[in-house]
């Protein structure tokens, strides 16, 4: 303002500048301020202080729901913002208020404020700019460590007890899903949805509190036995009758009223890792946002109950999943130079309700909103500094029981004591739970014990807890008898009924066509699972020596499709069924079809195009047993779990099948260097390669 004068009329002096038409608030009788801005910031012809058009017109219609469905389908001119069912005009708030709305509350333009873990600003385009206190980091859920994971449950606890304020985040999810779920704000709304209840929980618990995300692709073959099932990560499934989940890490003694409710649905298949991938490789930003709204609604109906109705937001899996879609936003917007501008910017300004934040505001999740995602693996400690038990059974193979089955204060299973006489305790339900969800025998609903071992003392990686697998070896290739499937001892020394030139023949220059030696070594001393004997790996650190190795897997496998395009994407044959189609019962509940001639056919022919994109090998057979055809050992890998065959121990990339190559280094010669080993390379197509044998390392020979 002229002479230093602020839009109020004073100076840093604090002298006024005499100015009558305009009140002590600084507008006129028109509602117009000294720089010609209203409450709202706009001028008279909609335009905020940056000079870009935000002056939308708000009204409110009683309608029945198809007809305010019909009523979106203008295109850019009209938006449908949110659906009240049951309610009157004079019920809802609509439109813009003056200032800034931010969390239920309106500040003057230029009012700062601290929110939680953030210093924040009242700009005077009516967006709220915070500045980070604390970089808020999104981990996986399996990822957390425990102590991690029980303060974010503790939270959700805690909030869930304010009354009505965990069910008010479920009411705005229905209410608003007309512009949650549009074309072009389904992500950027949810974005913010996600970072307001993660400032509810740190407000509750501390800013080190942040939303985990549940990247589903890792289990895309075998959903129902995810970990995050367990009664100690998310709880499990409904009930058959009632489909409650009747114990979850996120309720009190009382329970929720009224319960959680899950209904797993295992008919409907859900994307795996190339999916996503292919997802990811999407130019087009209302193509890719199609794409991964269409592929979240297949998430709500796999878990069902809550998930499949507009109240989702009550279950927390609901924030889990939704971090995991906004993370492959981010992952999306990392990928291109245009991830900002790609976005219509027509609608970039436009703000969002009930938030009043523009998708502006939030494009920069680092930047703007305090938050980054750590990738699978990553987010955990390099090192285990204290040792942890790996299951709930003891050396009698007993969990909680002694021999002949009673517990210590002399109950057995079956709530009976030695007398017949019922335990009267109360620390375990009608139903043989306890508050934790455990049965006496240590497992809850799913089947799983907390440790995340089976109820046929199996994990997830096929492994026993003394350390054994399905058919009976260990890690480095020793049965219970310490004597390899090609019988050999520890020692070196084979049994009786094994001819030395047999395991030579298997064991060439000291290793086997894996690249292990006679004791599950490679070349540099570390096992099938890239660890020493000490338990630690290339990187120092020793947190998955003992599992889960499918997370291992999924990390480095994520680092293979990340190198490759979509068409060698679109050929690597599947072991899963191709992606569910959409109900259309659901497309309409959720704002996604409503024209039947232009929505409802392009997310059809998205459908189409993915069936293509997804061949199915028929050819695949599971693996029964680790111990291959030669009599070489190596573990199950999790094929089955990530919906496509890894042919990870032979050495080729995704997507490309070893061949059963003739021996070409029979009578090859590398010129130039006599001493080196020569191996037949046997992904796609046949050639030799030579190696120095000391390092291990590729060499050239003369001549090539």
């Amino acid at each position: 303002m002229g002479a230093g004068f602020n839009l109020t009329g004073y100076n840093s002096k604090g002298e006024y500048d005499g100015r009558s038409e305009f009140s002590s608030d600084g507008f006129d009788q028109q509602g117009f301020n000294r720089a010609s801005f209203d409450c709202k910031g706009l001028d008279t012809h909609g335009f905020n202080y940056l000079g870009l058009f935000v002056g939308f017109t708000y009204h409110c219609e009683y309608l029945p729901l198809s007809q305010c469905q019909h009523r979106s389908q203008d295109g850019l001119s009209r938006e449908m913002v949110s659906f009240s069912p049951g309610k009157h005009c004079a019920d809802v708030a609509c439109g813009d208020g003056c200032g800034c709305s931010f969390e239920g509350r309106t500040y003057r333009f230029g009012e700062s404020f601290e929110s939680g873990c953030e210093v924040c600003l009242c700009s005077y385009t009516g967006a709220v700019e915070c500045s980070c206190r604390h970089l808020t980091q999104r981990k996986e859920v399996r990822d957390m460590t425990l102590a991690e994971r029980e303060t974010y449950q503790q939270a959700v606890k805690m909030l869930y007890s304010k009354r009505g304020v965990w069910e008010d985040f479920a009411r705005i999810r229905a209410e608003y899903v007309p512009q949650a779920n549009g074309q072009y704000t389904f992500l950027p709304w949810h974005r913010y949805f996600l970072k307001t209840l993660e400032r509810e929980l740190q407000r509750v618990s501390s800013c080190e509190v942040s939303i985990p995300y549940f990247e589903w692709t890792v289990d895309a073959g075998s959903l129902a036995t995810s970990a995050i099932w367990q009664a100690n990560v998310f709880g499990g499934n409904g009930e058959h009758k009632t489909d409650c989940v009747s114990h979850h890490p996120f309720q009190h003694k009382t329970g929720w009223s009224p319960c959680l409710r899950r209904k797993f649905n295992t008919s409907v298949a859900l994307p795996d890792a190339i999916n996503i991938q292919l997802i990811l490789a999407e130019e087009d930003f209302h193509q890719f946002s199609l794409r991964i709204q269409a592929i979240s609604g297949l998430f709500h109906l796999w878990v069902g109950g809550n998930m499949a109705s507009l109240f989702s937001a009550y279950d927390p899996i609901f924030w889990s999943h939704y971090a995991f879609m906004d993370n492959l936003w981010m992952q999306w917007q990392e990928l291109r130079l245009d991830g900002l501008s790609s976005y219509p910017v027509e609608l970039r300004y436009v703000k969002m309700k009930p938030f009043d934040i523009a998708p502006d505001d939030i494009m920069l999740s680092q930047q703007q909103l305090c938050t980054m995602y750590v990738p699978v693996t990553l987010g955990t400690p390099c090192n285990l500094t204290t040792s942890h038990k790996l299951s709930g059974f003891n050396k009698e193979r007993y969990n909680g029981f002694r021999p002949p089955g009673y517990q210590r204060n002399g109950d057995n299973r079956d709530c009976l004591n030695w007398r017949a006489r019922n335990d009267h305790r109360g620390m375990y339900d009608k139903k043989g739970f306890n508050m934790q969800g455990y049965d006496r025998s240590g497992f809850d609903q799913m089947g799983w014990d907390q440790y995340g071992f089976g109820r046929d003392n199996y994990d997830r990686d096929y492994f026993d807890h003394d350390g054994y697998d399905i058919s009976g070896y260990n890690r480095y290739g020793f049965n219970r008898l310490n004597i390899t499937s090609f019988g050999v001892r520890p020692d070196g020394t084979f049994t009786a009924s094994v001819h030395g030139e047999d395991v030579e023949k298997l064991f060439e220059n000291g290793y086997n066509k894996y690249g292990y030696d006679m004791f599950g070594f490679d070349h540099n001393g570390f096992d099938v699972f890239g660890f020493r004997t000490d338990g630690y790996d290339k990187d120092g650190c020793n947190f998955y020596f003992q599992g889960p190795h499918y997370m291992r897997f999924y990390f480095f496998i994520q680092l293979q499709i990340k190198m490759l395009g979509p068409e060698i994407l679109s050929r690597i044959k599947r072991i899963c069924p191709s992606i569910t189609p959409l109900p259309e019962d659901w497309l309409v509940q959720n704002w996604m079809a409503l024209d039947a001639h232009e929505s409802l056919s392009l997310i059809r022919l998205i459908e189409q195009n993915w069936a293509m994109q997804h061949p199915f090998d028929g050819d695949f057979i599971p693996n029964i047993s680790s111990v291959k055809e030669d009599g070489i050992w190596l573990p199950v890998t999790p094929d089955l779990r990530f919906c496509f065959e890894l042919h990870w121990f032979s050495g080729c990339p995704i997507g490309t099948a070893p061949l059963a190559c003739p021996d070409l280094c029979k009578t090859a010669q590398c010129a130039g260097y006599p001493e080196a080993e020569c191996r037949v390379h046997n992904c796609g197509s046949c050639f030799t390669e030579w190696y120095e044998r000391e390092t291990d390392s590729h060499v050239m020979c003369q001549g090539w």
